[in-house]
């Protein structure tokens, strides 16, 4: 069942999280799943959030620490991790992926700060992944049209 929404309906502390992060320059931008889910009337406990703005995974694991133990995941892909109550919460600088070699971990990974949300989003693998949701703007970003693909029950690479 496909719903029509205008916000995301997130855990108080990720509000408190989203906020915090805004305070030190980060632009934290909700991805993936989550961001699906909310269309589709699923509920969740995990959520990815990419940041953009700032390039300091160590400053943005400073902010987290308030909130939690957060964790490096995948340092060389900017990655931390935070479980607070019974959600996940995964951070990632915003960054490009080349293919170097085959396989899962076959990538060279490049975090930038400046990056638009449309060139991140480049990195995801189909269309309904791609969208974002930015919460101070309270507006989604869909720069492959993935809402319309999740409405009509299309699953498109955006990238072969």
């Amino acid at each position: 069942m496909f719903i029509t929404t205008t916000t995301i309906n997130i855990p108080k502390v990720l509000e408190e999280i989203l906020i915090d992060l805004k305070s030190i320059g980060a632009l934290p931008i909700l991805v993936g799943g989550c961001v699906r889910d909310s269309f589709l009337n699923i509920p969740s406990k995990d959520y990815d959030i990419e940041i953009f703005n700032i390039d300091s995974l160590e400053t943005i694991k400073k902010s987290l620490n308030k909130f939690g133990s957060a964790r490096e995941v995948g340092k060389s892909f900017g990655v931390l991790t935070l479980r607070v109550d019974d959600f996940d919460f995964d951070f990632a600088l915003s960054r490009i992926e080349k293919k170097i070699d085959s396989g899962h971990k076959g990538f060279e990974v490049t975090t930038k700060a400046n990056l638009t949300y449309e060139e991140a989003s480049l990195r995801r693998d189909f269309t309904i992944n791609s969208i974002g949701y930015d919460f101070f703007e309270k507006k989604f970003l869909d720069p492959h049209n993935g809402i319309s693909d999740l409405k009509n029950g299309i699953l498109r690479h955006i990238n072969n």
